[in-house]
């Protein structure tokens, strides 16, 4: 066994290839590849609950203060953790959502396609 941790969409891509795969299903699986974390910034604790809700619900994380909970602090860093594919689609289900959820969305997204480029 050997773990490879890839960098890039590309590094990815090449990887899979390795298995035999599809172009298909390289072209879905290789953002599922990529790990990424995102400090998106200091929100409060009621958004930063509502956030980590929905991304578990898209196979994601959120990193909270572990008062936010309780609401027991006025403001929460939030870092979102997962893979590209699970983020990408997080952004855009924040973009169909109410309150500051579709700005913070349409960030992650352009945050995550400039880094990103052609995934």
């Amino acid at each position: 066994m050997k773990i490879y941790q890839p960098k890039t969409l590309a590094v990815a891509a090449k990887l899979l290839a390795k298995s035999g795969c599809t172009k298909a299903g390289i072209q879905i699986m290789k953002r599922k590849a990529i790990g990424v974390a995102v400090d998106i910034g200091e929100f409060s604790c009621s958004l930063g609950n509502i956030l980590k809700q929905e991304a578990l619900s898209c196979g994601a994380d959120a990193a909270i203060h572990e008062l936010s909970s309780r609401c027991g602090i006025p403001k929460t860093k939030i870092v979102l953790i997962g893979n590209l594919a699970s983020l990408q689609l997080l952004a855009a289900k924040l973009q169909k959502n109410v309150a500051d959820l579709p700005t913070i969305g349409k960030k992650l997204a352009a945050t995550l396609s400039q880094k990103f480029p052609n995934n």
